[in-house]
């Protein structure tokens, strides 16, 4: 169960990184002005067709730096991280073609908060209620004490559903002290659940791919 499950929940957090889409996106990416996202779509100044050189050229060389992008359990992939001094503007990009550093496989983005916003409403710190909220009803998430604790692995079909396979997410306690013991392991819990909401989490973990 716990390999299955595992192997889903990589499908979700890092969203499939190994498959291209058959099509390409080639509207316009986002304004390079507006810290804003559209799963799928577009981050910032990327699209599915962007490279390293784009984020350079909208942000400034010493904005942009090599570095491996964690995908769990102790794997990486070639990526850049951008405004690694500035935890309301960082994100990382794993590519796609890592020797051009080109077509991005998908955007991380990781913490308490972000001025990234996503077009749904979904950003750093969106508590479990205004998810629900969003998608119309409860949805399974994952277990915490692994690497993938807290992932959502299941939209139940809610008004979120559309975004499977462009943008996955994780939620976090609200106390990282929190006793997670009754939401613990590779199990699937409802949002719902009494024992997940008294950890009152919060969205902590974001992966945008692009289409």
């Amino acid at each position: 169960m716990r390999t299955a499950l595992a192997g889903t929940a990589l499908l979700l957090v890092v969203a499939s990184c190994d498959r291209r889409p058959t099509t390409v996106d080639r509207r316009p990416a986002t304004d390079t002005t507006a810290l804003t996202f559209e799963p799928g779509v577009a981050f910032g100044p990327l699209n599915a067709e962007a490279s390293e050189q784009d984020l350079i050229a909208a942000y400034g060389a010493g904005a942009v730096q090599p570095e491996d992008v964690s995908l769990g359990e102790g794997e990486t992939e070639p990526g850049s991280l951008v405004f690694g001094d500035d935890p309301l503007r960082r994100f990382e990009v794993a590519w796609s073609d890592t020797l051009q550093r080109r077509a991005p496989s998908f955007v991380l983005l990781m913490g308490d908060t972000t001025l990234w916003h996503g077009t749904h409403g979904i950003t750093l710190g969106v508590p479990l209620e205004r998810l629900e909220q969003l998608n119309g009803g409860p949805f399974g998430m994952a277990g915490y004490g692994w690497d993938y604790g807290g992932a959502v692995l299941s939209w139940k079909g809610g008004q979120l559903a559309d975004l499977e396979g462009r943008l996955a997410l994780a939620l976090a306690p609200a106390n990282p002290d929190a006793d997670v013991s009754l939401v613990l392991g590779d199990g699937e819990f409802l949002s719902s659940d009494s024992s997940v909401r008294r950890l009152h989490p919060r969205v902590s973990r974001l992966v945008i791919r692009f289409e």
